[in-house]
């Protein structure tokens, strides 16, 4: 960490310094006074309730109240498939929504006046999942295989990861692919399917009823060595230009809600199971995985809403080798640091 502050090429910057706003951000309105819950906000989910949602919901318990105590009465709007969680930021019927970062970046380049204000999760979790029985460890293993195919859940983010680590791999016209449904039960009844999965998630789940299983990891470069930063806090460009405090207020209670995770998961798991769809016997260990995703950047300990500039620009230039992106964006345009970069 330290060499990376040392070294001019890459401008390293904490999510939650906290300063003095730049000039930039000269028409702030004022501060407005701080008692617990006198501002009510809206958090838009990406995806319906589940541990990967840590932060958000500890930080808005009744036990802990890390929202509370920053003046806010936070609002947790869940998502699911087919709910396009930037929609209400941008009716301005949510102040923040979860996003992936891909998207976020896509809809910023289209026009859409959003901005990132932290990342929630320091790496894209979507991977794959094989029967060990299989015999397929990673991607290059499902060459010119004529019976096992590499699954895509259409629609999602899936679709172009997968895409774009076949391209890198080469293996574009030699690997079958096909689409596959959202429950774990498909995978369970579909042995010839290599399945895409949050790797947060429902490999734990797999392995709870009693599959054995091989994760697909794309991070890893044998599978593409792909690298994109995961889900993404974003507000309205009005809301980081007007009421940046509100920012400031929202992202502190967000990083109390992990850190507390992070440091007595026991009673955070307590806290989680009081929601009767998080009381499942996997949810140890996938709330320990989603703590290790918001918290740890390429094996380094990193603060909740961690973002550096060069993981950006990485992200940025990921997008564009795949297409998704038509053309290069700037980080400081679309992400807001609290320092006022």
């Amino acid at each position: 960490m330290k060499s990376s502050i040392k070294n001019a090429t890459v401008k390293f910057v904490s999510i939650f310094t906290v300063s003095v706003l730049m000039a930039s951000c000269s028409n702030t309105d004022e501060a407005r006074p701080v008692s617990p819950g006198n501002t009510p906000v809206t958090l838009q989910l990406n995806w319906s309730p589940d541990p990967t949602f840590t932060g958000a919901y500890i930080a808005s318990s009744s036990t802990k109240n890390f929202f509370a105590h920053e003046g806010l009465t936070v609002k947790i709007q869940p998502g699911g498939f087919g709910v396009d969680p930037i929609a209400p930021v941008v009716a301005k019927k949510a102040q923040f929504a979860i996003v992936g970062a891909d998207k976020a970046a896509i809809q910023f380049a289209n026009g859409v006046p959003i901005r990132v204000v932290a990342v929630e999760f320091q790496r894209n979790p979507v991977g794959w999942i094989a029967k060990r029985s299989s015999g397929i460890t990673s991607i290059p293993d499902l060459a010119d295989n004529k019976i096992m195919s590499l699954g895509d859940k259409t629609g999602t983010e899936t679709t172009p990861i997968m895409k774009l680590i076949l391209k890198r791999l080469k293996l574009a016209d030699k690997i079958k692919t096909e689409p596959v449904g959202f429950e774990i039960s498909y995978f369970i009844k579909n042995p010839n399917v290599v399945y895409p999965v949050y790797l947060n998630e429902e490999p734990v789940t797999a392995r709870h009823l009693g599959v054995d299983i091989v994760e697909i990891d794309p991070s890893v470069p044998v599978n593409g060595g792909l690298k994109l930063y995961g889900n993404v806090i974003i507000a309205h460009r009005d809301t980081v230009m007007r009421d940046p405090a509100l920012i400031q207020a929202f992202l502190k209670g967000l990083r109390k809600g992990w850190l507390f995770a992070k440091s007595r998961p026991d009673e955070a798991e307590k806290i989680l199971r009081l929601q009767k769809s998080f009381d499942t016997p996997q949810m140890k260990e996938v709330l320990a995985r989603s703590i290790t995703f918001a918290t740890f950047s390429d094996g380094v300990d990193v603060p909740p809403g961690h973002m550096e500039v060069a993981k950006w620009e990485n992200t940025i230039d990921t997008l564009l080798e795949s297409s998704l992106l038509r053309k290069k964006i700037k980080v400081k345009d679309l992400v807001w640091f609290s320092n006022g970069f």
